[in-house]
């Protein structure tokens, strides 16, 4: 009973302190290498925006998010963003949050 109450308890917290994929893509991002939206990617002041997969600048469509992938134990997350014309890939890492 006591292993049951402690993994309900672990559930529960697990479930308030997730955030969406998208939460966690509103945040800063420097560029890396490949197709170049930008040396700079504040997600956070209204410029650019993300709905779904897709990123938007200025209300504009531009890209979409291919892969999302969160760093462990100091690593920083990456950012694969994929040019909506061109299809050209571009990857961003997290700055800040």
């Amino acid at each position: 009973m006591k292993k049951v109450k402690i993994i309900f308890v672990f559930a529960l917290f697990s479930l308030f302190s997730c955030e969406s994929r998208n939460e966690k893509i509103k945040s800063y991002w420097k560029y890396i290498e490949g197709y170049h939206f930008g040396d700079f990617l504040n997600m956070k002041d209204g410029k650019w925006d993300i709905s779904s997969d897709t990123i938007y600048n200025n209300w504009v469509p531009v890209a979409v998010v291919k892969e999302y992938r969160t760093g462990y134990f100091g690593s920083e997350n990456k950012l694969l963003l994929k040019h909506i014309d061109s299809g050209k890939l571009g990857l961003y890492t997290d700055k800040a949050n």
